[in-house]
């Protein structure tokens, strides 16, 4: 079972949009919330092939890292 976030389960579908829909609730602002998740996204895929080699192996490693790359976020984030 999938956590809810923004109204999907299907974390391919969360994108930076979905963020800034949370800022609004939150009442804070949107463009600071876009700057934290896009400087936290880069900030993991800069670390995680290096540490998800080391703590799962290659295989399951190259698994992660190739599922980030079909997540709508990344993609943005990417650019």
């Amino acid at each position: 079972m999938a956590l809810r976030f923004v109204g999907t389960h299907n974390f391919e579908n969360v994108n930076l949009r979905r963020f800034e829909r949370v800022a609004s609730f939150l009442r804070v602002d949107p463009k600071w919330i876009v700057d934290e998740v896009r400087s936290t996204v880069t900030r993991a895929l800069e670390l995680w092939p290096d540490r998800a080699t080391e703590f799962l192996g290659e295989e399951r490693a190259k698994l992660i890292m190739d599922r980030l790359s079909t997540l709508q976020l990344v993609r943005e984030v990417r650019g």
